[in-house]
């Protein structure tokens, strides 16, 4: 594989207003009257299998939830998961929906019915003719694979805004529109969430956006038409089997984001995960390679050192060595450092600019996020409910670790189980001490999850089941000594457990704090 050289490109200055309305909490979707479209405009490119009706209309808005659609509405009926939308098709019609997008025809009587293949990919692409293409105006960095997205924007986040570029985030934990939150409702938006998302931004100047880009995304064809001006791959390991069925399946999907790239766009790919020579083949996009191990890629890191408070690297870069001090540690997150280094200087900043907001970066949400009040142990909350996510903060904790090493960890109901004893196998092969609890188990009875877990572990001497997760959690931080390490994985970011459909408020770090307080400890 060739390896090509840098190519850079300038982030975006132009805004068109969009005409949105504004929240604080969620995605905008205004209530009053909009500024009518002609479906002709929403029709360019639309691939439909029929059209029959009135063509002159003009459309409010368009809605793939029933509830939503109001007088002269588009409804698009999209085939959910447990829902179909074909079903509320009477609903979106009494409400006042004068176009229907369906994809099977049906007894029902719109002003205008298009038929489409897929739905989905209609409603990405009237989302899109909608909002007048906002990506195009943005410079946007897409980020996909299983591990390292989540910290990754949220790092190229801190460097665009530290240049003095306005920036959007849409990812796991929250969608920020500069420094204004959003509820995330899922990593990646439903594609007409995410072109009134993206359109929101460009109103609100912002220059650039970086995105978490799902499998689950780019198989439903959230993302589709969504301009690139760069793709992250970070690295590719099981994961979502209970959507995809197969890995094959799976690489396939991530692959998606590749295929569809624009020559003009940039692919910066992991050279040390293998899959991205597939990728590299898949795209017409230039492509870029970091890499940790292999001196040929653009963007190498030549030196690196991490301890408990970070990483200092020198990397070799087409605009020479930079040397940098961290403070994130563990070989992951290098490699995400390299994924972010190689898109910075895509976007055209230059090193004091990356310099700055790389090295003021302390971490993402949940993501081997430190709890410190003073004691004389490390813990840490991690995101990796994956076995290959395990074994990379297990193997990065344990390098550094003098004492024992205690992992609390579960995994989640209503996913795929098959990673269950893979996870219960990683954790035994790193940590002293194992600690078995619930994490969402959902609909799942968390005796049988945990079961399944320990099917994966041989000798079970120092495993410990506490079902009760904030027992478990006081359990962990009451069982570490001096120079122990606590290593709490799964949750992260979230402020809930997900138990029979019911989401209970619960805070993780509150409760290890809570115990650390109890034991004397403050951060004063």
């Amino acid at each position: 594989m060739a390896f090509l050289k840098v190519k850079l490109i300038r982030a975006g200055t132009k805004r068109v207003p969009v005409g949105v309305g504004e929240s604080k909490s969620k995605i905008s979707k205004s209530k009053g009257p909009l500024v009518s479209v002609p479906i002709g405009k929403l029709l360019k490119g639309l691939q439909a299998k029929s059209i029959s009706g009135d063509t002159d209309l003009a459309i409010r808005a368009i809605q793939y939830d029933s509830h939503q659609v109001q007088s002269g509405d588009l409804f698009v009926a999209i085939r959910g998961l447990q829902k179909d939308g074909h079903d509320f098709i009477p609903q979106a019609l009494q409400n006042g929906a004068t176009v229907v997008v369906a994809e099977r025809d049906g007894d029902y009587h719109p002003q205008l019915k298009i038929l489409a293949e897929d739905s989905r990919l209609a409603l990405a692409q009237l989302a899109n003719n909608y909002y007048d293409h906002p990506s195009s105006k943005l410079s946007v960095a897409g980020v996909t694979g299983t591990n390292g997205k989540t910290t990754i924007t949220y790092w190229l986040k801190s460097i665009l805004e530290a240049a003095g570029q306005k920036t959007g985030l849409i990812g796991t934990v929250r969608y920020y529109i500069g420094e204004r939150e959003i509820t995330a409702t899922r990593t990646t938006p439903e594609s007409l969430d995410l072109q009134a998302l993206l359109a929101q931004m460009l109103q609100s100047d912002v220059k650039a956006v970086v995105m978490e880009v799902s499998s689950h995304a780019l198989e439903l064809k959230r993302a589709h038409g969504i301009d690139f001006k760069v793709a992250i791959f970070t690295n590719l390991t099981r994961e979502h089997l209970d959507f995809h069925g197969t890995m094959e399946n799976y690489r396939q999907a991530k692959g998606i984001l590749f295929r569809n790239l624009s020559q003009g766009s940039v692919a910066v790919l992991n050279w040390d995960d293998s899959n991205s020579r597939q990728y590299a083949n898949l795209t017409q996009a230039q492509r870029i390679f970091y890499s940790l191990k292999d001196n040929k890629a653009q963007f190498f890191a030549k030196d690196f050192k991490s301890s408990p408070k970070g990483t200092q690297a020198l990397f070799a870069t087409p605009n020479g060595e930079e040397r940098y001090q961290l403070k994130l540690t563990g070989e992951f997150n290098l490699s995400n450092f390299a994924a972010v280094l190689a898109t910075a200087q895509i976007l055209g900043l230059n090193y004091w600019q990356i310099k700055r907001g790389a090295e003021s970066f302390t971490g993402a949400p949940g993501r081997m996020e430190k709890i410190d009040l003073g004691q004389d142990f490390n813990i840490w909350i991690d995101y990796a409910h994956t076995p290959d996510g395990m074994e990379r903060v297990l193997s990065t904790v344990k390098s550094f670790t003098k004492g024992r090493l205690i992992c609390l960890f579960g995994c989640g109901g209503d996913r795929d189980k098959g990673k269950r004893p893979q996870m219960g196998k990683v954790a035994k092969q790193y940590a002293d001490l194992v600690i078995l609890s619930s994490d969402n188990p959902r609909s799942e009875d968390p005796a049988k999850i945990t079961e399944e877990i320990l099917s994966g572990i041989k000798d079970k001497k120092k495993v410990k089941v506490i079902l009760d997760r904030k027992e478990a959690l006081k359990y962990a931080v009451q069982s570490a000594a001096p120079a122990d390490s606590v290593l709490v994985t799964g949750k992260g970011h979230e402020n809930y457990q997900d138990i029979q459909g019911v989401k209970y408020p619960f805070n993780e770090r509150e409760i290890i704090e809570e115990e650390l307080k109890r034991q004397g400890y403050s951060k004063e």
